[in-house]
């Protein structure tokens, strides 16, 4: 098995895929700058500058919102900037409605000043209004406070204070909240090192359909960690993971085809596995299907080629039977 097996790291809990959490009309949408602010910094900008853009008689933080909830990322920066920082008058009675508790404001506030949009960049104070909506019960705000403090991003580092947040959501049942804590458990940061209770959060998030979790299953049967070695459970819930995209299970995958762990072997899917997860770039998957190939006879290569190339995410797919978790 690969040296590197099962890399995952704290970063891939921090955004999220929507809570459910009391409040949470909206969150759900708003993945791409949840996770990657700076990402959706230069989407919005770029948007901006080929935009043809109406100066507004008053700052219309509501319509901002609006236009997130509906992915019009456009729209939405030129509302956020049009606050004209934080001496505006929309500002003024925006902040006010935060201040009194309105969570969707004090979600939005946070948003703005951790990507600097419309406001001055400032991570304390984005941890400010994402503290206040987590302490409503926001699932979205508590997994950002809980990345913040892992990170040391406007508040000091503390792993014990990240565990913390990162619990409050999982057990409102946010999936990736729940394969953060597994995460954290497995790695023993902020909370003690616990491999059972670890594969408990996974197997809840897994179960709610999280990629990184299934993988994560998927390594503790094919591993024998905590529970009896069953090649064959592995093996699905692997491949409940590749077949969302995750380039892990789908080079864990192309091992087990490879090695006939939990299935009879067979080169020209090992190669596809390992095809599909080389895709991303990483080197481990190309070397694996670079060396299986050495082995193959050149219909097999071009049978697996052929199948990589028709292969899509089950998100993509017309027809998608449901398919249960592993027992």
């Amino acid at each position: 098995m690969a040296t590197d097996a099962y890399p995952l790291s704290v970063q891939q809990y921090q955004g999220g895929q929507g809570g459910t959490g009391d409040g949470a009309q909206w969150e759900a949408s708003v993945g791409d700058w949840k996770t990657n602010p700076k990402q959706f910094r230069r989407l919005v900008l770029a948007a901006l500058a080929s935009a043809v853009v109406a100066t507004p008689s008053m700052a219309d933080f509501e319509g901002a919102v609006d236009a997130i909830k509906r992915g019009d990322y456009r729209t939405a920066v030129v509302e956020f900037e049009a606050l004209a920082g934080e001496g505006s008058a929309a500002f003024r009675e925006y902040s006010a409605r935060a201040e009194k508790g309105d969570l969707d404001v004090q979600w939005g506030l946070a948003v703005m000043y951790e990507t600097g949009l419309g406001v001055e960049l400032d991570f304390r104070e984005a941890a400010r209004w994402y503290r206040l909506a987590a302490e409503q019960g926001l699932t979205n705000a508590q997994k950002k406070l809980a990345a913040m403090y892992d990170l040391g991003r406007g508040v000091p580092r503390n792993s014990v204070e990240s565990a913390k947040w990162i619990r409050l959501a999982a057990e409102q049942g946010n999936a990736d909240a729940q394969h953060g804590l597994g995460r954290l458990y497995f790695s023993g940061e902020g909370v003690p090192r616990d491999i059972a209770e670890a594969r408990k959060w996974f197997r809840r998030a897994a179960e709610q359909g999280n990629a990184s979790a299934q993988y994560m299953m998927g390594g503790f049967y094919r591993r024998g960690t905590g529970v009896k070695q069953d090649f064959t459970t592995s093996l699905n819930w692997h491949l409940l993971a590749a077949e969302q995209g995750d380039s892990y299970a789908q080079n864990a995958l192309g091992e087990m085809y490879r090695e006939g762990e939990g299935c009879p072997r067979n080169k020209v899917l090992a190669h596809m596995w390992f095809d599909l997860a080389a895709a991303r770039g990483w080197r481990t998957p190309r070397e694996n299907r670079d060396r299986l190939a050495e082995n193959m006879t050149e219909d097999e290569i071009k049978e697996a080629r052929r199948l990589a190339e028709e292969w899509q995410p089950v998100n993509q797919r017309q027809h998608v039977s449901s398919v249960q978790a592993p027992q």
